[in-house]
Parts: C-alpha cells; sequence; structure tokens
C-alpha cells in the first residue's frame, strides 16, 4: 500500500497555508500537515486548522469542515488607500516579521523625514501617538503604513497592510477625535458648505495646513473641502465655512456620526454580579462612580486632592486638548466629574482621556498613575436617573427637557460657546454629531441640561428633570404585607432619618412642596438657620412634598394650603425593626443614623457636643437623626452642603462615611 497520498489537500479561501514535515510537492508522505492561519481569524473563531495526510487511504484529515471560511479584513483592519494614513488596525509586525516599538516611546527622536514645521505627536491621527501604542501606521506619509523597529541600523520597515475589498470610504468615525475619518462629507453640522482648507484666508487659519498635510487623514489638495481634523478638536471633524452674518470665515464641526461597533462583553466575576455603581457601564468608564480603589498592580490609590497643585499634568489627564490648548486653560477641578475631586477621594476614576478608570499611585519622587480593574457591569443599559446632586456620571438617554423641549445636538453650539469644546471629553460617554442627551459638562450648572435654542439664536439651555436614583427606589418600596419596613417608616420618635414618599397629613391634607414655602415670614425653628438647611439634605427639590421633620418638631410633618393652621402633622408609623441600616441612599447620606464613627482616613470622630462653642458651630444643623447631642454621640452624620466642617467632625462633604452603600432600582 502507498504510504503517501496523492490527492491534493483541501483547500481554505483566503487562508495563509504552510507546509509542516514536507516541501508541498507531492506526493505528500504519512502525517505531512498542512497549518491553515487566518490573521482575523477563521469564521468559526479559531485561529489556526490543520490537515494531516492519512496515507492509508489516501485522504486528508481536517480539523475543519468544508463550509470553514477565512473573511476578508474589513475596515478598520484593512487599508482603503495606497498609504494607508487611515489605517486603525492592530497589525503589530513589521513584512520581515520584526516587533514594532511603541509610538510614544520616539526611540530615535523626530526623524528628519517627519514635517520641521510639525510636532512629533502632530503627525499622528488625533495627535495622540500613544493611543496608536506599537500598531502600524503611516505618521510621515510613506510609501505605505510602516512602524519603528528595534534594529538601529534601519530604525523602520514597512508593515504588509492588506487592502480593504471595499474601498469606499466610511461616512462615520470610529475614535472620538475622529482623526481617521475620510469620508467626503463637505457640509457643517448645520448644513453650511466647506471652504477648502488651502484656501481658507491664512489670517483665519490658526495652523497654516499647507504645512501640515501629515495632520490629514487622506491627500490634500486646493480643491479638498471635505470635513477632517487635522488639529485634533474634541468633537470631531470640521470645516471653515463662510460666515453667516459678515462673510468672515467661521469653523463648525460636520455631521459625522460614530460607526456602529460591538459593544464590550460583561466581564462577569463567577459568583458576584456586577451592579452598577461598583461597575462601569461604557469602555472608558468615565461614569463609574464605585469605591474601588487599588490599581491593577495592587497599588493603594491616593487622593485626588492630594494633587491639586501640581505644575504639570500627566498625559491621561489632557490628552483630550489640542496641541494647541495649554492645559492649563482647565483647572484641576474641572477635568472631574461634577468638578469636584474632594468628592471622589482615592476611588479610581477615568479623569481626562484614560481608556478605562485609574488612580495615582504615586506622588513623590515623581507622579506615577496605574489603570484599575473595574469590571463591567452585568446590565450595561444606563440607568435613567443620577446618583449626585449635578449628574455629571449620567449616561442616560433622555433628549428632551423637563418642559418637553427637544434637545439638540451638543456640538451644534460650537463655536457659539467656545468653552465647551475644551470640556467636551469631561461629558460621561463619547460624543458625536447625533448626541443630545441630557449631560452636565463639567458641572457647569446644579443638573443635567441641554441646548434648546436653534443656531443663530440667543442661546438657551433647560435642565433635563432628570431623577435622583433614590428617588426612583422610594417610589418603588412600599411595605410588605402590613410590615412597616425602612424607608417607608421611621426609626426614630423624631423621624428626621424618614425619607418615605407619604405626602398627606394625619387629616388627610395635601403636603405642599417644600421649594415652594407660601408663608412668610417662616416661623423660627432654630438659631443663625436659614430654611433649606431645616430640610436636613440641605438640598430641598428631592424632598418634593413628602413629609420631612426639619426644624425638629415631635415627627414628621408638612406645609398645607390652609393659612390658619399652615402645617400639620402626618401619620409616619414606627419601623417594626428599628436598627439603622449602615447604608446610605442619597448621595451624601442626610438620612444615615447607623453607627460608624470612623472617617474614611481611619480617624475616630469627634464627639457632638464637643463642637459646641466652636467657630463651626455657625455651620451645625438640626438634622441629626436622633437629635442626639450628647457625650456619648460621635457617630458620622451626613451633610449635602458646600460649607464644610473640619475633618474629624465626620459631617463633612469631604469625609463622608467610608463603606457607604448606595442602593439604586433594580
Amino acid at each position: 500500500m502507498a504510504q503517501f497520498c496523492l490527492t491534493e489537500y483541501p483547500m481554505v479561501a483566503n487562508a495563509n497555508a504552510t507546509h509542516k514535515g514536507w516541501d508541498g510537492k507531492y506526493p505528500a508522505p504519512d502525517g505531512a500537515k498542512v497549518i491553515f492561519t487566518c490573521e482575523f481569524g477563521f469564521a468559526d473563531g479559531k485561529k489556526e486548522h490543520q490537515a494531516t495526510c492519512s496515507s492509508s487511504d489516501d485522504f486528508w484529515c481536517t480539523s475543519f469542515n468544508v463550509d470553514v471560511t477565512c473573511p476578508k479584513p474589513v475596515y478598520p483592519d484593512c487599508r482603503k488607500t495606497e498609504k494607508g494614513k487611515e489605517y486603525m488596525g492592530r497589525i503589530n509586525k513589521t513584512e520581515t516579521g520584526k516587533d514594532c516599538l511603541r509610538w510614544d516611546s520616539k526611540p530615535y527622536g523626530k526623524p528628519n523625514y517627519f514635517e520641521t514645521n510639525m510636532l512629533y505627536e502632530e503627525h499622528f491621527l488625533n495627535e495622540d501617538p500613544r493611543s496608536h501604542e506599537n500598531y502600524c501606521r503611516n505618521p510621515a506619509l510613506k510609501e505605505k503604513p510602516w512602524c519603528f523597529v528595534s534594529d538601529t541600523d534601519i530604525q523602520w520597515e514597512f508593515c504588509n497592510i492588506p487592502f480593504c475589498e471595499d474601498r469606499v470610504p466610511l461616512e462615520c468615525k470610529l475614535t472620538q477625535k475622529g482623526g481617521e475619518y475620510m469620508g467626503k462629507k463637505n457640509r457643517t453640522i448645520l448644513g453650511l458648505p466647506c471652504i477648502a482648507w488651502l484656501k481658507a484666508p491664512l489670517t483665519f487659519q490658526y495652523r497654516k495646513w499647507i504645512q501640515r498635510k501629515p495632520a490629514f487623514s487622506d491627500d490634500v489638495n486646493t480643491e479638498h473641502n471635505y470635513c477632517r481634523n487635522p488639529g485634533g478638536r474634541p468633537g470631531g471633524p470640521w470645516c471653515y465655512n463662510e460666515g453667516t452674518s459678515n462673510q468672515t470665515p467661521d469653523w463648525h464641526y460636520c455631521d459625522v456620526p460614530f460607526c456602529s461597533l460591538p459593544k464590550p462583553e460583561s466581564k462577569r466575576n463567577a459568583g458576584n454580579e456586577a451592579i452598577y455603581p461598583n461597575c462601569r457601564k461604557t469602555e472608558k468608564g468615565k461614569e463609574y462612580m464605585g469605591i474601588i480603589n487599588i490599581s491593577e498592580t495592587g497599588k493603594r490609590c491616593m487622593r485626588w486632592d492630594a494633587f491639586l497643585n501640581i505644575e504639570t499634568y500627566p498625559d491621561i489627564m489632557v490628552n483630550h486638548l489640542p496641541l494647541t490648548v495649554d492645559s492649563k486653560v482647565l483647572t484641576f477641578e474641572y477635568l472631574f466629574i461634577n468638578s469636584d475631586p474632594y468628592q471622589q477621594f482615592d476611588y479610581c476614576r477615568n479623569t481626562g482621556s484614560g481608556e478605562r478608570p485609574w488612580c495615582f499611585v504615586s506622588k513623590e519622587p515623581s507622579i506615577e498613575w496605574e489603570y484599575c480593574d473595574i469590571p463591567f457591569c452585568d446590565d450595561l443599559v444606563p440607568l435613567e436617573c443620577k446618583l449626585t446632586i449635578k449628574g455629571g456620571e449620567y449616561v442616560g438617554k433622555k433628549n428632551v427637557t423637563q418642559s418637553g423641549k427637544s434637545c439638540l445636538p451638543w456640538l451644534s453650539r460650537i463655536p457659539e460657546d467656545n468653552r465647551l469644546d475644551n470640556f467636551l471629553f469631561h461629558l460621561s460617554d463619547p460624543i458625536d454629531s447625533t448626541h443630545n442627551f441630557c449631560r452636565n459638562p463639567p458641572a457647569f450648572i446644579e443638573t443635567p441640561w441641554c441646548w434648546t435654542s436653534s443656531p443663530g439664536e440667543d442661546i438657551l439651555f433647560e435642565e433635563c428633570g432628570i431623577p435622583f436614583c433614590y428617588e426612583l427606589l422610594l417610589e418603588s418600596l412600599s411595605s410588605n404585607e402590613g410590615r412597616h419596613e425602612y424607608p417607608q417608616c421611621r426609626l426614630t420618635q423624631l423621624g428626621t432619618e424618614y425619607m418615605g414618599t407619604v405626602n398627606r397629613t394625619m387629616t388627610g391634607k395635601e403636603c405642599l412642596p417644600w421649594n415652594n414655602v407660601p408663608y412668610t415670614p417662616l416661623p423660627v425653628y432654630y438659631t443663625r438657620e436659614w430654611f433649606p438647611d431645616y430640610v436636613v439634605s440641605q438640598y430641598i427639590i428631592p424632598h418634593k412634598n413628602y413629609c420631612r421633620n426639619p426644624g425638629l418638631k415631635e415627627k414628621p410633618w408638612c406645609f398645607v394650603a390652609d393659612p390658619e393652621i399652615q402645617w400639620e402633622y402626618c401619620d409616619i408609623p414606627l419601623c417594626d425593626d428599628s436598627t439603622p441600616a449602615e447604608c446610605k441612599f442619597s448621595e451624601c447620606g442626610w438620612e444615615y443614623a447607623g453607627s460608624k464613627n470612623v472617617t474614611n482616613l481611619g480617624v475616630t470622630c469627634e464627639q457632638w457636643s464637643n463642637v459646641r462653642g466652636r467657630q463651626q458651630d455657625n455651620y451645625l444643623y438640626p438634622g441629626l437623626p436622633e437629635n442626639k447631642m450628647e457625650t456619648t454621640h460621635n457617630f458620622c452624620r451626613g451633610k449635602c452642603s458646600s460649607r464644610q466642617l473640619s475633618p474629624e467632625q465626620c459631617v463633612t462633604v469631604r469625609h463622608p462615611v467610608e463603606t457607604q452603600t448606595l442602593v439604586f432600582p433594580d
């Protein structure tokens, strides 16, 4: 019997075939193998298949079915042009198999074949060599994509980047800045025609583009007027256009949406449910508000406010800004959700333009940071509520104001309000020309909002009325079969901790909203305090018209429409279990009545009675849930106010309960 295969081995279209144990000439010896590889993976998800000669039957045994395919690459894993400036794939080996070096390492400085009038960083799409890692690119407009290599004699080599079967440019962007976009749109988001890049008056060009052609994603000639982003603007592709009023050239963003990309898979931990805010709902995780404070390598994170006075921001905080913008145009506070580094303590956050949440791990002798391992949530659908007063973390899809007006795209009002251009990266999610969802960048006002006026009109905006997550929770809770369970009951006689939704008095009168009290002057319940301080949270809008106990009456009450009596008590039952929960519902925990008495820095809390007589006494309020001021009371209590006590008193915005647990609706 013949000890070889005369029959040709089966082929897999588009796959690379290499021979093992023979030279590829027939007849093939017994056991000869053919190894098939598919650069971007076979359709069955495998990277490699093989065929083995079985000489007993002159037959090839295969690891694949006859219908297996090696799909042709599609953009961004292929190039659409000869030079491939637009290539954004992940190939990182040269034609001869050498490993590519990271672009941001600048292994050979700025080579002389780079433009002398351009910074090294300007040669890269989005002005960010860090984001291109060590993937093949074409920053210097060579014949095709290439990369630096460790061989100092040659320094660089070309890469073998396949052409896309479909060479038509995409009419969408892959990245936030969209520097790779090379479509044919040539009108602004307002519908105004674009001026050719090289024909715009030089006095108006903030960079002379004729000297900066490598900054574009394609070849630029005198007629090229397509939307591009050569200057790394935060919002994406843009162009110059004729002015609408005095014919002075202007610029606007273009209508270039994101391409449809696969959503990230939820990274589930066996036995644990990842529930927001202790997980992230987006790739970058700017909305993450959990309490993980350990880096990926196990280092303890440092407090954000310890870096308030650093002279130079690390790149991860300011890479979103164009190179022409001084990073110090943004104060340290403005780089954070809600413009508040104090409330973030030492928790992992994505401050600035990181790929995911991170934190500082060292300040001396040098500033160092590391990424954090924050899992994706099991449910990636964003909550239609906010956790904090300003709601900077909100990533919901509401795009209508509280009065019913439709929201306009954020990019449509730039450059009319140029302040926002530098703040676009501080939105809690990526932005494109279609993004018109309610947001608060970066905490311009006290709650999420959006534009409501049309371009050319006076700039108008309106709040969106995004509810607190705990409000939705309260509305969903009710006593179970006659049982009185918190928060729909009171834990103490005074009931200052009560945060239920009863809004009628003992006699059935409807309660009036706390933020629109009809009676003046207000009753004097406590000296040196103004009315919102009587409402325990000091942010009275969330209390709506629910029964509460500001002013320390005997139990919860509310204002009523009868001017003769002005207010009445409410019938709020005592809870069956009066043990306070060791968690909080609201942002600052005004309702917390637990027994924790150590700050998140490990400092033992001072007794409340010792605070009396100090200057800070002016800042105290009568809202301690149990109205205890005796010497034994040193428990942490919440206070929603910008006015702060010293850290040891445990009632400061900067030092709330360390083991706080936010509770949200399913």
